[in-house]
């Protein structure tokens, strides 16, 4: 990656590239849920770069757990190698909850 392909914004340290800017945009993702999901994140290597994912267990006793509705399944990729954010992305799987009021136990069949 190019220093041309970096933008001059920066959350909590990192470079934002034109790509993660964009994605943030076409996402409804706001520079604070960025910054949330870096500093309260649960992370995960892959590919030589760190993915910061939010889930309701990550912001538990937090000052954003208020947020956890609107912040779940949010996903930030950052490349520590080169400092910047990659891209922004929301995982579908954890955002399709099941209800916790929901039973678990399979139905029985007549």
């Amino acid at each position: 990656m190019t220093m041309s392909a970096l933008t001059a914004s920066v959350i909590d340290g990192w470079a934002v590239t034109d790509h993660a800017r964009q994605r943030m945009h076409q996402r409804a993702v706001q520079a604070w849920m960025v910054s949330v999901a870096l500093q309260w994140g649960w992370e995960k290597c892959r590919h030589g770069c760190v993915c910061y994912i939010v889930t309701d267990r990550a912001l538990k006793n937090t000052p954003y757990e208020r947020f956890s509705d609107r912040l779940h399944g949010l996903c930030v990729v950052v490349n520590p190698a080169e400092g910047v954010i990659v891209t922004v992305k929301w995982l579908t799987f954890l955002r399709r909850r099941r209800p916790k009021w929901r039973c678990r136990r399979p139905r029985r069949r007549h």
